[in-house]
């Protein structure tokens, strides 16, 4: 009976790429249905592989031959962990897949979040809006109502125009009477200007004349209070030195009883 060669069928840690193909940790690309491998059992102690327990130094692929050496329970154990490994590579694809739409699906409910809040927000500014449009609207009206407007009756040009001269046409005749118009404006504005400008001018050397009359009358009117006061002031010290000398004199003379003068 023929030994059996070794052959170790492991379940790699898988990842799916771009191109639908399975890659490990290291970065070995495996197909799906490769996942029986061959390594050689010399260098098992200078592997950096690790997978179910089972370190693997050096990958290689098995190339295709027949199986006619194998029995019918090696045939049926193959075939076992073949589906056993296909349906595990499949779990990962789903997981993985799941995954990616799990991601996907909370980035859309926080989007959505965030334009719900943005919509709520609109709402509000645009109730707000709509209130204080409202308002405006009313006062506008109230003010519509209580306010007093001239209008200017435009009779038609025919009343308006004189008899038109020879050679002119309706049209430079509305021109010229547009043009009359704007003068007899121009120079209205141009005299309530000057009005209002003469007006204040007036006031202000009005007010400047009114204040020097009122301090020339009041400069005057203190010179003749001081002088008043001084006059004053000089007559009560002329009346003070006067009544002492008087005392002085009263003081001492014949008339005291202690009166001894020295006699030589």
């Amino acid at each position: 009976m023929a030994i059996p060669k070794a052959i170790i069928i492991t379940a790699v840690p898988k990842y799916i790429g771009a191109d639908g193909s399975l890659t490990n940790n290291v970065g070995i690309k495996l197909k799906s249905g490769n996942s029986i491998l061959r390594c050689n059992t010399s260098d098992l102690q200078s592997s950096d592989l690790v997978s179910n327990k089972i370190v693997i130094p050096k990958v290689e692929y098995s190339p295709k031959r027949r199986l006619d050496h194998l029995s019918l329970e090696e045939k049926q154990q193959r075939k076992k962990l073949k589906n056993r490994v296909a349906a595990q590579s499949s779990r990962d694809r789903k997981k993985a897949r799941m995954d990616d739409l799990e991601s996907e699906v909370r980035a859309l409910r926080e989007k959505n979040d965030l334009l719900m809040q943005q919509c709520e927000d609109l709402k509000q500014e645009k109730a707000q809006l709509a209130t204080e449009n409202e308002e405006l609207r009313h006062k506008l009206e109230n003010h519509q109502a209580h306010c007093v407007g001239c209008r200017v009756q435009v009779e038609p040009a025919e009343f308006c125009i004189l008899p038109l001269p020879k050679g002119w046409t309706l049209q430079q005749a509305l021109c010229l009477g547009h043009k009359t118009q704007v003068m007899i404006m121009w120079r209205l504005m141009t005299y309530s200007l000057l009005y209002q400008i003469s007006s204040t001018v007036l006031m202000e050397i009005c007010a400047y004349l009114t204040w020097m009359n009122w301090q020339k009358a009041y400069s005057k009117k203190l010179n003749k209070n001081l002088l008043t006061s001084m006059t004053k002031i000089i007559q009560s010290l002329e009346l003070l030195g006067a009544k002492e000398k008087e005392a002085i004199l009263k003081w001492w003379g014949r008339h005291q009883k202690m009166w001894k003068p020295v006699e030589n």
